[in-house]
């Protein structure tokens, strides 16, 4: 339940932004009948998952159709909108404990795993394959794609760690896999690079703007496309700021934002603002597991402009989300049950993606439509423990169509009133 939410009262005469955590500016919260503290959302289940969805990705294949990828750090699956399920594990499987990214160089998937290597999915033979010139004795954290290459994170090399090392491949024709990885054939333009200012570990990247950010445990760079005989440049942007898991990153509409080892910041390349100070940084670092966000990460979703933290205790799923919003400049608390993460995917076939939740739902594994028309609660709605509101008497063809096809209602049920 949200900590003190409401204990100060509430306050429509101060902005928002000056006021504690534990007063609110509106009633759009109610409390159920076990005391805990919701808001209503709507949510339709997209498929049920047979693997815990430790990893995620949403993949849009060369047809626009979006396929929600997912690995417990053995098995990898994809689904398609309507919950067809489709098993793509390699065999063997996935060694237990990797690490599994995945990323699109143009439509082709790639997954990688820390422990097992990068493989791409073939659609002639609806498989994983190994990737096509990489070296079977080398392994890399995190792989992604920038441009027309794939770039490769925190290399092992014929068993020696190289935690600081960056390769990238030569430039792909369009809609093939790159081959070369060996930056002396200088007919190619493959290249490595050494982020040795500091003795952190490589975690992961994101790209913002026409750059690659990557995070080490202790500081921050920006790749850049360069061209010519270097083709790209690595320069160090940040040496305060660190990140402990590769989703600790997100790219917004204006700025990149880090979850770093003591708070959550926005960094426009040179300076970093702390989101929390004075606001919800206590909440934030009660709520997380060990103090230091290593089982946190954080969505961005451009439609609502809206930046979620998933704050785990746990260690997998998180109880809590923390829901900021750069319009309004606010902070709420939202708490969902298990959850992994968010993603976006166009559920619908919307040319605008909808934001998605990974979370677990009765003892199984799911992944829903949060919608994003947050339609009002009404007087006369039901209001369930479990979080589902309760439409009575609605047209099924009409805007709240979306109540009546939540997941079964259960529990006790609060009546909103005037």
């Amino acid at each position: 339940m949200i900590l003190d939410i409401g204990k100060s009262g509430l306050n429509t005469d101060i902005a928002p932004t000056k006021l504690p955590p534990d007063a609110v500016t509106g009633g759009d919260n109610f409390i159920c009948a076990d005391g805990s503290v919701r808001a209503p959302t709507m949510r339709l289940k997209v498929a049920d998952l047979s693997v815990e969805p430790k990893y995620r990705f949403v993949w849009t294949t060369q047809d626009n159709e979006d396929k929600l990828v997912v690995s417990d750090g053995e098995s990898v699956l994809f689904y398609d909108t309507d919950g067809t399920e489709h098993d793509i594990t390699t065999d063997p499987a996935f060694t237990a404990g990797s690490q599994v990214t995945f990323c699109c160089l143009g439509t082709v998937l790639v997954v990688n795993s820390d422990v097992d290597g990068p493989f791409y999915y073939d659609t002639a033979t609806s498989a994983l394959v190994a990737l096509p010139g990489w070296d079977t004795d080398w392994r890399c954290g995190v792989m992604t794609a920038v441009r027309y290459n794939l770039v490769a994170l925190n290399m092992t090399e014929n068993g020696d760690k190289f935690p600081q090392k960056v390769r990238w491949s030569n430039s792909a024709v369009e809609g093939e896999l790159p081959t070369i990885w060996d930056p002396t054939d200088l007919a190619y333009d493959a290249g490595d690079e050494i982020l040795g200012e500091s003795s952190g570990h490589i975690i992961g990247a994101v790209m913002f703007r026409d750059s690659l950010w990557i995070g080490k445990t202790d500081s921050i760079y920006e790749m850049r496309y360069l061209g010519g005989q270097y083709v790209y440049t690595i320069s160090r942007r940040s040496g305060d700021l660190g990140i402990s898991k590769p989703r600790a990153m997100a790219a917004t509409k204006n700025t990149l934002v880090v979850l770093s080892r003591d708070d959550l910041y926005r960094f426009d390349g040179s300076m970093a603002v702390s989101l929390t100070d004075n606001r919800v940084h206590s909440l934030l670092v009660s709520l997380s597991q060990d103090g230091s966000f290593s089982y946190t990460e954080i969505s961005y979703s451009p439609n609502q402009d809206f930046l979620f933290l998933t704050v785990s205790g746990t260690g997998t799923s998180a109880e809590q989300v923390l829901v900021y919003s750069f319009a309004d400049d606010t902070w709420s608390v939202i708490t969902f049950g298990a959850t992994y993460g968010f993603d976006l995917c166009s559920v619908t076939g919307d040319t605008d993606p909808e934001l998605i939740v990974w979370r677990t739902h009765d003892g199984n594994w799911q992944v829903e439509n949060f919608s994003d028309e947050y339609d009002p609660a009404l007087e006369g709605d039901y209001f369930f423990v479990n979080g589902y509101v309760e439409r009575v008497g609605v047209n099924l063809g009409g805007p709240c169509s979306w109540w009546r096809r939540c997941s079964p209602f259960s529990g006790e049920r609060t009546r909103v009133s005037p």
